[in-house]
């Protein structure tokens, strides 16, 4: 999947961040280093295909299981 948007959480300059990226309103890709927390819930976001809000992404206070509680939402077809 290509993603529309990148977002960036954490700092490249602390040696601890992640890259994720979004299309369409979901999260389509994650690259992190330092950082397996956010690839762990960035994995679950993903195969649930959970909408997510791009600000929530780029906070490092944000618990990202929490988006896990989001209702997938169905495009129709």
């Amino acid at each position: 999947a290509d993603a529309e948007t990148r977002i960036v959480r954490g700092d490249a300059a602390d040696g601890a961040f992640t890259v994720f990226g979004v299309a369409r309103g979901r999260l389509v890709a994650a690259a992190a280093i330092d950082r397996p927390r956010d690839i762990q819930a960035a994995r679950r976001l993903i195969g649930r295909e959970l909408p997510v809000d791009a600000a929530s992404l780029a906070d490092p206070a944000t618990d990202l299981r929490k988006l896990l509680r989001a209702r997938p939402v169905r495009e129709e077809r």
